[in-house]
């Protein structure tokens, strides 16, 4: 199919299947817009009952029209959409269907969606849609949708699984400046999907942002490769996923489900492979403009900043503001520059970050501050910040920004806090391109959602073929006599296989026997794979310091758990030093993924977690442990606290991954909890669960 996404976005003729001339009606939208936009294109009009549509001759069908067309838009109701299809396939390959009725609605639509997909598939079609507003390409001057306006020319293919929101994109646009190399609406994503357009936008030499608006994403393997193709291609992505709302989790993975859940798993994603991914439409528009001009602020994981500002109000707002964020941070500025600086600067001003000009400021202390500061090499971004005081010259200290960005690789983020004093700056500012935000927290929070990472370059996952046919054949038995669940013993002899330090157990089920070698003080639980919630359900009995308790809490838990094939298991008792829950679920669109987090009353409190989307490498997963916001503090030394070993961690991680990669029955693992300690105490695996 890639290959006919050429013709797809650079048609040399255009056809509309269902053109009109009746006002309202979408093929006369369709037709209208294709006219009015000088498209230079052959344009054909086909209807039905053979009309003069809008002044021009039309064609009873597409084949009619005696020669190839390289694109044909449909908009004809959906029961005659297959029709029209199967009659011009000779004649045309590429197709966009606005009409609607198929997969979004009845089951008739859904069947008639899966009629058409075969049409596609049989014949080598391409179709766009169905369901979907069209494609506009500015540079063609095409508007082959039904959107208002055809927006101007430029280097955003914006890609909208909503035709709504797609025209609320061009229609906000010309307040930013912001042009696009093209506007896609996929619609039901039948065929053409967002993972194959980033692709193609991916080696696009018009195109250097790549926004997106998805409700849905259908092939996580294809959308992986297609964003790293985009990044190679140094392409920036910002994605709006609407659907945060978490589906429901298999029971046997309660922790892992809700600290992996499916929007958190995106998330995820989308921090490793260099995606900016924001929640608001406005957070969008925002992020592409960052994006489009972005110099220094792509390049560094954390961009160093600096704040100048003729407000010292706004100068400590912004700095509080630029501390907080996950990837800026206020730059020391050394005593010399402080120096160069307070030259041209009255008394009563700072030199310090924020650089306070005072409200008196005028257009050479703007300036000469503005000069030093992208002098100076250890800065990455400046935020300007100006409020219009009796007689600031915004206009002209706009000027001089502009002036000052083209000669310069820093960013410059400007905010010109007020109203009509300031809107002819504004607008001068916007036009040039600068990035100018109405107030410093959309200037802070566009430039810290801006992605600041690279995809990783992915190395061999770690396969072993020997221990996989074994694990494979042993939970094979199991999921072919239609078990779920394992019991304690069964994933015992699975966490051996890939050294999982899974802690052993006695079972004491029918009493204690000549060869139990239970050791005291020990934990008494049941062990049933139907049995959820065993705590709660006072299915844990503890301390246990000698036989005669335990014979009572191993009578007193068959009681209380009459489920067939319950059974009783002893363990050691351990001190607890941290817990932690390490969990695998095979995600639907991206496959394994892991999570570690803190456990014990800790889980819901802190929610304090890191995921791991497969595949990655143990330096990977232990460079995200060991510099992770919320689990960090484990791996380093605090007061006096000795660290934990981030390794033995990433090591646990790393098997379940690869027990999940070699094993693809298994749905979920849980770890519940793992038990780890810093003064040399081996770190254990107290419960482990395995489901199918």
């Amino acid at each position: 199919m890639k290959s006919s996404f050429k013709k797809l976005f650079s048609p040399r003729s255009v056809a509309i299947v269902g053109a009109s001339n009746k006002p309202g009606k979408v093929g006369n939208m369709l037709a209208a817009n294709i006219l009015a936009g000088d498209y230079q294109g052959d344009v054909y009009f086909v209807n039905h009952k053979g009309r003069r549509i809008c002044g021009r001759d039309s064609y009873l069908t597409l084949s009619l029209i005696g020669t190839a067309v390289d694109l044909a838009i449909i908009a004809v109701p959906a029961a005659y959409v297959e029709e029209v299809i199967l009659a011009a396939k000779d004649v045309c390959r590429r197709y966009i269907v606005i009409s609607a009725g198929f997969g979004e609605s009845d089951i008739a639509g859904q069947n008639r969606e899966v009629r058409l997909q075969k049409i596609a598939t049989e014949n080598n079609l391409t179709i766009l849609g169905p369901n979907c507003l069209g494609l506009l390409i500015p540079s063609l001057k095409l508007n082959a949708s039904f959107a208002p306006t055809l927006p101007a020319s430029g280097d955003v293919a914006f890609i909208s699984q909503s035709g709504a929101l797609a025209v609320a994109a061009i229609d906000r646009a010309p307040l930013f400046n912001i042009g696009f190399s093209a506007v896609v609406s996929v619609g039901n994503k039948m065929q053409v999907d967002a993972a194959q357009l980033i692709d193609h936008f991916a080696r696009d030499k018009k195109t250097h942002v790549i926004a997106l608006y998805l409700e849905s994403i259908d092939d996580g393997a294809a959308f992986r490769q297609a964003v790293r193709a985009a990044h190679v291609n140094g392409k920036q992505i910002v994605l709006l996923k609407a659907g945060r709302s978490q589906k429901a989790q298999s029971a046997i993975s309660l922790h892992t489900g809700s600290l992996a859940g499916d929007d958190a798993v995106i998330d995820s994603f989308c921090e490793r492979y260099g995606i900016s991914r924001v929640s608001s439409f406005a957070d969008l528009f925002n992020v592409i403009r960052v994006a489009r001009v972005a110099r220094s602020l792509s390049t560094r994981p954390i961009a160093r900043a600096a704040v100048v500002t003729n407000a010292g109000g706004f100068g400590v707002i912004l700095t509080d503001m630029i501390t907080a964020a996950a990837t800026l941070e206020i730059a020391s500025l050394p005593k010399h520059l402080r120096g160069q600086l307070m030259e041209s600067l009255p008394a009563a001003a700072s030199a310090h970050n924020p650089v306070d000009l005072l409200g008196d400021a005028g257009l050479a202390r703007y300036e000469s501050a503005l000069q030093l500061l992208t002098d100076y090499d250890r800065l990455d971004v400046i935020f300007v910040v100006l409020t219009p005081q009796k007689d600031t010259p915004a206009k002209a200290i706009a000027r001089a920004i502009v002036s000052l960005q083209k000669k310069t690789a820093k960013d410059i983020v400007v905010t010109f806090v007020g109203g009509s004093h300031v809107a002819e700056a504004r607008e001068y500012l916007l036009k040039h391109d600068i990035l100018f935000f109405d107030t410093p927290d959309e200037a802070v929070r566009a430039c810290d959602l801006l992605t600041h990472t690279q995809p990783p370059k992915l190395k061999h996952f770690p396969l072993d073929d020997e221990r996989a046919q074994k694990a494979q054949k042993f939970v094979g038995a199991f999921h072919a006599h239609g078990v779920r669940d394992l019991y304690y013993g069964e994933v015992m002899k699975l966490a051996r296989l890939y050294k999982l330090p899974l802690d052993r157990f006695f079972d004491v089920t029918e009493g204690l026997g000549a060869k139990t070698l239970t050791t005291y003080p020990c934990v008494v639980k049941v062990d049933n794979p139907i049995i959820q919630h065993k705590s709660d359900r006072g299915g844990v009995v503890l301390p246990i310091h000698g036989a005669a308790a335990l014979e009572d809490a191993r009578k007193e838990l068959i009681k209380k758990f009459p489920e067939q094939g319950t059974r009783v298991i002893a363990q050691k008792l351990h001190d607890i030093k941290v817990e932690l829950i390490i969990g695998m679920k095979r995600d639907p669109l991206f496959g394994p993924v892991c999570v570690v987090g803190m456990g014990g009353i800790y889980t819901e409190i802190l929610n304090a977690k890191e995921l791991f989307v497969m595949p990655m490498s143990q330096e990977d997963v232990l460079r995200r442990l060991v510099c992770s916001e919320t689990l960090g503090f484990l791996f380093v030394e605090t007061r006096g606290q000795r660290p934990y070993d981030a390794e033995r961690v990433a090591h646990v991680v790393m098997s379940l991954a690869a027990l999940a990669t070699e094993v693809e029955h298994i749905m979920a693992i849980d770890i519940n909890p793992f038990l780890i300690y810093n003064e040399g105490t081996r770190d254990i695996i107290v419960d482990m669960k395995i489901a199918f």
